[in-house]
């Protein structure tokens, strides 16, 4: 999945998605550029719900912090 997502254009990710509603992406700090592929979802296809989730929340908040000012919440679950 991370070499799908890497550099992709909001044409290739509609025809991954399909008709489905919320994405879930595991390890998301895992994914090259994963900031800037979560805000072209989300400005391209905003009828989609993205959830990403890593183990590495430091690596992760580091990666989508600023591409996605404004369009995220954070959720931070402690083992």
């Amino acid at each position: 999945m991370q070499g799908l997502l890497n550099k992709c254009t909001s044409t290739r990710l509609r025809a991954m998605i399909g008709e489905s509603r919320l994405l879930f992406i595991d390890e998301a700090q895992r994914v090259p550029d994963i900031g800037l592929t979560l805000k072209l979802i989300t400005d391209r296809i905003p009828e989609v719900q993205v959830i990403a989730t890593g183990s590495s929340a430091f690596e992760l908040h580091a990666r989508i912090a600023e591409p996605l000012t404004g369009r995220k919440f954070e959720f931070i679950l402690n083992p």
